[in-house]
């Protein structure tokens, strides 16, 4: 059974601290809340009332074992990850009455958008999202839509605006994360995907040096904020596959 379009439940400290816990259990967390404005609120959950969203999360490598746990992660089908997803928060929807996105789903909800007005991330060199805790190393997994309740300064605490003066990469002088593709596929306009791959197919037919494809990609290895929490080899061996 999916969960409603229309979410039944109402933002409260309960439902916050309960949709959390149940996400701990899977290694994801709310990252941060933003408020939807009436257009999205009609477009992504059919509702026309205020709607807040909580934006879900993996940080670090808890969510991969929780994944790798699971009947989805040597059941040879495709998209084992996205699948899993899919299972483990539309429980979590049914069961407190929320609403859900995901970032897979056609057509594709602005997640980044999103991401950027619920918490402190932001746009890094490589062109892909930077949070000033965790880093690179952290996916974007879902949000789950709760109606809001106006004019209550203590639920107003859980949906402040991100601080955008958190920037971790204007701290970052020397910027390793571009200087460290062996292809120089990261500048200014982006992720020069012909090169990257050029690269990995190098590596798939003559085991080339660095091997981005299985140890992963070095340039997302050489960012230095979050390294604590980087991916372990075989994650990030998962993700470079599918991503080639």
């Amino acid at each position: 059974m999916k969960p409603d379009l229309v979410p039944k439940t109402r933002l409260s400290f309960d439902i916050f601290n309960d949709i959390n816990e149940r996400l701990g259990k899977t290694g994801m967390e709310i990252f941060g809340v933003f408020h939807l404005d009436g257009n999205e609120a009609s477009r992504f959950t059919g509702s026309e009332c205020e709607i807040v969203g909580l934006m879900v999360a993996s940080p670090g490598r808890d969510m991969w074992r929780a994944f790798g746990d699971s009947v989805y992660f040597n059941d040879q089908l495709l998209n084992p990850l996205d699948r899993w997803t899919r299972s483990v928060l539309e429980e979590i929807a049914l069961e407190a009455g929320a609403g859900l996105a995901l970032p897979f789903d056609r057509p594709y909800p602005p997640f980044q958008a999103w991401a950027k007005r619920a918490t402190e991330i932001c746009n890094s060199p490589l062109g892909i999202l930077v949070h000033p805790e965790y880093g690179l190393w952290f996916g974007l997994r879902g949000v789950l839509f709760v109606k809001a309740i106006g004019n209550n300064q203590q639920l107003d605490k859980l949906i402040q605006l991100p601080n955008f003066n958190k920037k971790p990469c204007d701290a970052c002088i020397e910027k390793p994360c571009l200087s460290s593709c062996p292809v120089n596929a990261f500048g200014g306009d982006g992720l020069d995907v012909k090169a990257c791959y050029s690269h990995l197919d190098e590596i798939t037919n003559s085991r080339a040096e660095p091997d981005c494809l299985n140890n992963g990609c070095v340039a997302r290895i050489a960012c230095p904020v979050g390294s604590e929490y980087k991916y372990s080899t075989e994650q990030q061996r998962f993700h470079m596959n599918s991503y080639y």
